[in-house]
């Protein structure tokens, strides 16, 4: 089996770096906790004025707290990316992280207005995702840890990316059985591939038609570095299944989002992201 570590030292647990516009509606923030430090997660667009991520982001946040998007370069400063402040947070009331099964892990955070092109786009979400689910495998996406170097997590300035493989909720459940009942989530990974630190709150997609849609986003993965890096087979990232929480976004976007159907709008804009998947495809 090939060790992505020694193979691809630049890459993200197997992934690559992604091209501009290759994932249009990735987002980065970066924010301070109250309990101190600042810290770093992935978001996606839902409008031209809110991002979803995980409820572990926005639940400890505050100012100041920035959000990028057009750019695959998280130092990036120039006209490309546009960066906002975070003006309003938004945690479900159900989120719970210090109790087993984690629960309800989303937020939203809100900012003025971006601007729409070419390297930025809204999220597609449906509200029926069960034939998308049915894919063998899906993309993860963004900003986080790529490697460990003696037992420290190392990120990426860049955006990176990896196909990963896509597990049916019974193998889920029996690699981690605290998952949540109700099948709020879902969870994927391959061997040497898959979502690390830094990662939370950010996409994965499986492709449709030649459409990317978003069918989750990260929640929490393998606390051991090994089984992060190399085992993500057995030892599945979770994600927060968002055809679960389509009110939950609906209501604190003003109806600005809404969930969609997959070959329809399926985002916030009058006229559907038109997103293309990741190329090439293997």
């Amino acid at each position: 089996m090939v060790n992505f570590s020694s193979t691809h030292p630049e890459l993200v647990f197997g992934g690559q770096r992604a091209r501009p516009g290759q994932f249009p509606q990735q987002a980065y923030i970066i924010y301070k906790s109250s309990k101190g430090g600042y810290y770093r997660c992935g978001a996606s667009l839902l409008s031209t004025t809110h991002a979803v991520t995980a409820g572990y982001c926005t639940f400890d946040m505050i100012s100041p707290a920035e959000i990028m998007v057009g750019s695959t370069n998280k130092t990036d400063r120039s006209a490309n990316a546009q960066w906002r402040n975070i003006t309003e947070i938004y945690t479900h009331p159900g989120f719970k992280y210090k109790v087993r099964p984690v629960r309800d892990d989303i937020g939203i955070v809100e900012f003025s207005p971006i601007t729409l092109n070419e390297n930025v786009q809204l999220a597609k979400i449906v509200a029926d995702d069960s034939h998308l689910l049915q894919s063998s495998s899906a993309f993860v996406s963004g900003f986080g840890t790529y490697t460990y170097r003696h037992g420290h997590a190392v990120s990426s300035d860049s955006l990176l990316w990896a196909e990963v493989q896509l597990f049916n909720w019974t193998y889920c459940h029996e690699g981690r059985p605290t998952l949540d009942p109700q099948k709020k989530q879902i969870c994927a990974g391959s061997y040497g591939k898959g979502a690390g630190p830094g990662d939370s709150g950010g996409p994965i997609q499986v492709a449709s038609n030649e459409q990317l849609y978003q069918v989750g986003l990260v929640s929490f993965g393998p606390s051991i570095p090994d089984f992060a890096q190399y085992h993500q087979d057995e030892f599945p990232t979770v994600f927060t299944r968002l055809s679960s929480y389509c009110q939950f976004m609906a209501n604190v976007t003003h109806d600005t989002f809404r969930c969609g159907s997959v070959g329809g709008g399926g985002d916030g804009g009058p006229s559907g992201s038109g997103h293309n998947p990741p190329a090439p495809f293997p």
